[in-house]
């Protein structure tokens, strides 16, 4: 497991983008003093600075698993004690670490063993040579814990327990008396040096040459230290005797890149350098600061300029001079005289602002001097005087400095409801300002975010608060909490709202007081909801006028977050606003209306209008908790919803999400309560509107399945009614773009087989698209006898029609959602009249009119030429996980297939015929009739998954459902099964149950049936029974020589609770008590009733398999006395919850083995007292078989059609035929008896030798 956390990061880590090792230019720093005993020497301080050359380093993540060494550099400056004398010594010289690479799930984050191999660092002493390396004996061990940033940088802590040695003018080395440890620091260490030349009349004249460091340097002319004019800042004001001579005012810079721009951070800096004056027989001058990059240039450079990547480039922005780019604190001066003319300055500082800066700079100006050794080290620490509190003013569009406060705070809680509390003191006194705002912990690290009243006017600039005081209570507080007793900071902050519609609020009305909220009395029963899933919301930043598209999108985001919608759907505020209207100046009010048209396949959306009530805030609370999606609209402004809690006085608060809308970064979530006055909402100072709700759509997204053979389910899918798929006509320019593609030899499979040339005419719902009920007129054989989708073009509205030409209508079948259809069985069963001389069925992929489209067609006609003959149902079925004319049966005539077509993502079928125009119309089934000039009959479409009907590997018994037998033979790809639903129910009975045959003592371990839930047809399931009971019972065979005596189960003598079963949409049903399965439009598209059926009958149930595998100790094994081979019984009956209101029943099948399935009604217990439900040894009372026609008493099962029920039951064994012992040839009765014994020599005694020909 990867666990790296930004709380992890020191004061001392290094951030960085990379993991290189070691850090180029980090700064180690030693512990001091180091002793070395035995000679008068002493390192009284010492610091290391890795050479910054990427080259000598290494990424270990990039590298991976291993041991890995890296030869460097480090420059060494120390303080050197050597009998006696104390000198600064530079030293340099080559170092070899090794790092220890483990495994890495983790990209290269975590905790890692470190070593110093090797290091000599040589320099010298007034001409002595020194060498400092590590002692070979004692070693150099050390750590390096790398974390990751929520940025994606790295934060990087390192040390080294090391021994030194020392080697004095060749005599040593002597080791030290002890390790140190040698650790990171975060600094670090700009190198400069610079000369001015010049006299008091003639300053700041710049000696490249003797000019230089390792600061940034200008592109193009490579300089380092860079002019910074300052015409307002005469030198006059140096303490230097005035010169009006003086010309040329400022300042030269070179700047240096520390780290990110950071509000919660500072930055301490030191610096020292050696100065003399190049010219020693005047007067030299040199005045010296520190220079930082300010907030503005960080948060809003100038276009174009990535502010990380060069410093500023003047003092003030050129366009609006009032904002500065550059902040400076003034180090000091230095005068270079005959009492001063040369010497060594060092110092140490805070920077006075409030965060870290991203660039820091040494600033000189003067002349006649000269700075060498220059060192600036710099580093980015966290901030010990900054509270966990921040608190701002709002500058809105239209009033800058407004009454507006903005406080945040952080805070660490157990999960639960707390309130919040802040008092200021502007200088005129305490004020309580929030008063007990509810907010609701999650636990951990968080932030609370609220606005308040200043209590200033509009435009009156606050600076700060002399005093504060914040608490976080586990109860309401009955006065305001104690005050900070120091003075706060209180920065602007630039906020936009937008505008939606005409209203652009521009500024919001009063801020929130506490005297401004609603109540809805005392003793209000409290309840809160917050959104599940709060980590994976995400608040993105939002541009002006975007909150409306950003709420949405923020919203929408966090659905595809949690699985609830499909993540292609494009959510990106740019898309939302695309959707909704979004411009420049804002988005319209109806925006939520437009977000509800579109998004209408994934989400279902309403609203609750304003003002609220208890009863409104409750279902809100109930919303939130259900997962839904909620954003809430104000007059002129949108936000997200992601708590809401109504508190026992009666007062509410919500926790909110939007954005300022004028930087970069993401605003935290905000907590707001509800104010009024009377009868009118306000939140965050705008009049609430309504709460727009998104609700996921129950139905499983992009559901592929689908049956359309009824009149009613025809109908319905013509009507936009139908849960999965609707009928709408193609059209024109739709044709157009579906034969550019037909006519196209590059996506032809056979490019002599074009589809035919034709002219297209609609056909529109109500005219000639429309449903037929079927049982037409009998005397009349043309029209169909089941219900079905005719399609009929060329009506009385259409121009006259051209003898012999050709013409062709279409319609589409559209997703609901576009479901991934790579493994899938579509089936149709169409009826082309004489005339019809081509039916194709293609499937298209969005966007709409991109032609991505993949399609067959079929012939048709009179003879064996014609895949599809006229005037004859037939059936058609293709395969997706199959490409080409042979993905369909029967085999396609041609095959088209566009290059951007995508099977993962179809939303159409397309289905068309063409035909051509005899003259005369044709009588078209009612109500068209022979208005109609051609047409074309769709008894059944269905989509269903290309599914193995069975998941066991070594089967005892098997005797799963059976597939309808059309006219080109059994086709396992095809699941329409024959068999109904017999109900079987565990509390309140009956059960179902069937025999098999155990015929050897392998463990029964797994069970495989088939059901479903009658009158349901959609793939997913209404519901789930918590479990189902699984019994096996002893049999009672029938009476020999009575027909009208049938076997039963007997004694329950194995059960089983299955609580973790698996199921699958299976396909669906045919009941044989209403359709006739030997007749092939009674068993594949429409519907015959058999003589003696039965009235009742479901007609096209959807059908789930379900599997179970048992625990080892559950397992069953047969009754190893007496018979080897015997027969049980199976029964299985679903146990259910109260939520569910839907049966189940198990599928039945043709008879199988032995004798009729049969449902048990009654049970005793062994002494004869009649139970329900069953329990070990229940035996069986009272019950009946399952045939055709249904049992009725005696006298009506001799004659009747056997059933069974559709199983499997599975081990994990072989059988002995499957696994032999080698040399079991025979036994006793002449077949292998499970060993090898006499019996088995005698065979091979009497066949030794024997052979037979080998062709």
């Amino acid at each position: 497991m990867c666990l790296s956390l930004a709380a992890g990061v020191s004061a001392r880590s290094i951030v960085r983008s990379d993991d290189a090792f070691p850090v180029p230019g980090a700064l180690y720093v030693v512990a001091g003093p180091v002793s070395f005993g035995g000679i008068q020497t002493e390192i009284v301080s010492m610091s290391l600075r890795a050479s910054t050359d990427p080259a000598h380093s290494i990424s270990p993540a990039s590298l991976g698993e291993g041991t890995w060494e890296v030869d460097s550099f480090f420059d060494v400056f120390t303080e050197l004690t050597i009998d006696g004398e104390t000198s600064n010594v530079t030293l340099t010289g080559p170092v070899t670490s090794r790092i220890v690479h483990p495994p890495d799930p983790c990209k290269g984050t975590g905790t890692f063993d470190t070593e110093i191999v090797s290091m000599s660092l040589t320099g010298e002493v007034g001409g002595i040579p020194i060498v400092i390396g590590r002692d070979a004996a004692s070693g150099a061990s050390g750590e390096r814990t790398v974390t990751r940033l929520p940025s994606g940088d790295f934060a990087v802590d390192s040390f080294f327990d090391i021994t030194y040695e020392i080697t004095i003018d060749g005599q040593g080395p002597t080791p030290a008396d002890g390790p140190v440890r040698m650790e990171i620091t975060g600094a670090q260490v700009g190198e400069f040096n610079v000369e001015v030349g010049g006299d008091s009349g003639d300053w700041n004249q710049l000696v490249p040459s003797a000019s230089g460091g390792d600061g940034w340097a200008q592109p193009g002319s490579g300089d380092q230290w860079l002019p910074y004019p300052q015409p307002d800042d005469p030198i006059e004001d140096e303490q230097v005797p005035p010169n009006p001579e003086v010309t040329w005012a400022g300042w030269w810079n070179e700047w240096w890149y520390d780290d990110p721009y950071d509000p919660d951070r500072v930055k301490d800096i030191s610096f020292s350098f050696d100065y003399t004056r190049p010219n020693d027989q005047e007067i030299g001058f040199a005045g010296i600061t520190v220079n930082w990059s300010t907030t503005d240039w960080s948060i809003n450079p100038p276009t174009g300029v990535n502010p990380s990547q060069q410093p500023p480039t003047s003092d003030f922005d050129p366009a609006n001079p009032s904002v500065a780019w550059v902040g400076r604190a003034n180090i000091g001066t230095i005068t270079l005289d005959a009492a001063n003319p040369s010497g060594h300055y060092s110092d140490s500082y805070r920077l006075p602002i409030p965060y870290n800066p991203e660039w820091v700079s040494i600033d000189v100006r003067g002349y006649n001097f000269n700075l060498a050794n220059g060192q600036l080290t710099h580093e980015c620490l966290p901030d010990p005087d900054i509270p966990d509190i921040t608190i701002e003013q709002l500058d809105w569009p239209d009033v800058a400095n407004s009454a507006w406060g903005r406080v945040k705070v952080d805070y660490n809680e157990s999960p639960g409801i707390y309130y919040f509390n802040l008092s200021i003191d502007d200088g005129s006194g305490e004020v309580w300002v929030i008063q007990n705002l509810s907010i609701e912990s999650q636990g951990g690290d968080q932030t609370v975010m609220a606005y308040f009243d200043l209590g200033v006017t509009d435009g009156t600039d606050v600076g700060s608060l002399s005093d504060y005081g914040y608490s976080i209570d586990s109860a309401p507080r009955a006065g305001g909490p104690t005050m900070a007793g120091s003075s706060i900071v209180v920065p602007g902050l630039e906020f936009h709202i937008g505008s939606e519609g005409s209203e652009n609020v521009g500024t919001p009305g009063a801020p929130p007081r506490p005297s401004d909220k609603v109540s809805y009395g005392a003793g209000t029963d409290p309840n809160s909801g917050v959104i599940p899933d709060k980590d994976k919301f995400v608040n993105q930043p939002q541009g002006k006028n975007q909150c409306a598209p950003g709420a949405i999108s923020n919203s929408l985001k966090w659905l595809q977050a949690r699985g609830k919608i499909p993540a292609a759907i494009p959510t990106s505020i740019g898309a939302v606003g695309g959707v909704v209207g979004t411009t420049a100046n804002g988005t319209p009010k109806t925006w939520y209306i437009k977000k509800r048209d579109h998004y209408k396949k994934w989400v279902n959306t309403r609203w609750i209008d304003a003002p609220l009530t208890v009863a409104k805030i409750q279902e809100l609370v109930k919303e939130l908790k259900d997962g839904q999606d909620i954003e809430m609209d104000l007059k002129g402004h949108v936000e997200v919803l992601a708590g809401i809690r109504i508190n026992a006085d009666g007062t509410v608060s919500l926790d909110l999400y939007d954005d300022n809308q004028t930087d970069d970064k993401s605003d935290p979530m905000h907590t707001s309560p509800l104010c009024g006055p009377a009868g009118t909402d306000y939140v965050d100072g705008m009049e609430l509107e309504r709460f727009v709700i998104e609700c996921p759509k129950e139905t499983v997204v992009g559901v592929s399945s689908f049956s359309l053979n009824t009149k009613l389910e025809w109908e319905s899918a013509l009507n936009a009614e139908y849960a999965h798929a609707s009928i709408v006509p193609m059209t024109p320019p739709e044709w157009s773009e579906y034969m550019t593609l037909w006519n196209n030899p590059d996506l032809l499979e056979d490019p002599a087989l074009p589809y035919p040339e034709t002219t297209f005419l609609p056909s529109l719902p109500g005219e000639g698209l429309y449903v037929y009920e079927g049982d037409g007129d009998p005397g009349n054989p043309e029209l169909p006898a089941d219900g079905g989708l005719v399609m009929g073009w060329g009506t009385e509205s259409d121009p006259p029609l051209a003898q012999g030409e050709n013409y062709a209508s279409a319609f589409k079948v559209e997703y609901t959602e576009d479901p991934d259809l790579s493994n899938c069985i579509i089936t149709v069963a169409v009826t082309a009249p004489v005339g019809i001389g081509q039916v194709s069925l293609g499937l298209e992929t969005p966007p709409l009119g991109s032609g991505n489209i993949r399609s067959w067609y079929w012939n048709c006609g009179v003879g064996p030429a014609f895949p599809i003959q006229s005037g004859v149902p037939t059936t058609i079925t293709i395969d997706t996980s199959m490409t080409g004319t042979a993905a369909a049966s029967p085999a396609a005539t041609n095959y088209i297939n566009a290059a951007g077509f995508n099977i993962t993502n179809v939303q159409w079928i397309l289905v068309d015929e063409n035909a051509t125009w005899m003259g005369a119309p044709t009588s078209a089934p009612p109500p068209g009739g022979p208005l109609v000039n051609m047409w074309n009959y769709w008894h059944w479409l269905m989509v269903s998954p290309k599914t193995t009907l069975t998941k066991a590997l070594l089967t005892k018994h098997s005797q799963g459902p059976v597939i309808i037998k059309l006219e080109s033979g059994e086709d396992p790809n095809v699941p329409l099964f024959w068999g109904w639903d017999e109900v079987s129910d565990y509390q309140i009975g009956p059960i179902a149950a069937d025999d098999w045959l155990c015929e050897d003592n392998r463990p029964v371990t797994d069970f495989h049936w088939w059901g479903s839930f009658p009158g349901w047809r959609d793939p997913t399931p209404p519901c789930h029974p918590v479990a189902f009971h699984i019994g096996i019972w002893t049999d009672t065979p029938a009476q020999a020589g009575d027909p009208e005596s049938y076997s039963h189960p007997k004694e329950l003598v194995w059960e089983h609770i299955c609580d973790n079963y698996v199921w699958n949409f299976a396909g669906y049903d045919r009941d044989p008590r209403r359709f006739d399965k030997n007749d092939p439009v009674g068993g594949t598209a429409g519907g015959n009733p058999i003589p003696g059926d039965d009235p009742v009958y479901e007609p096209n149930d959807a059908c789930f398999q379900y599997n179970q595998l048992l625990d080892g100790d559950d397992w069953f094994y047969q009754d190893t006395e007496g018979e080897p081979n015997r027969i049980y019984w199976l029964s299985i009956a679903p146990i259910w919850d109260e939520d569910c209101d839907h049966e189940w029943g198990w599928k039945t099948r043709p008879k199988f083995f032995m004798d009729n399935a049969v449902s048990i009604t009654a049970v005793t217990d062994t002494s004869g007292v009649t139970t329900w439900p069953p329990v070990l040894g229940s035996l069986w009372s009272a019950g009946v078989p399952l045939q055709i026609p249904a049992y009725t008493g005696p006298g009506s099962h001799g004659d009747a059609i056997s059933w069974d029920l559709a199983f499997e039951i599975s081990t994990n064994e072989k059988s002995y035929e499957e696994d032999p012992i080698p040399g079991d040839i025979s036994g006793p009765a002449g077949v292998p008896d499970g060993k090898v014994n006499f019996d088995d020599l005698v065979v091979m005694a009497a066949n030794w030798a024997a052979s037979v020909a080998i062709p």
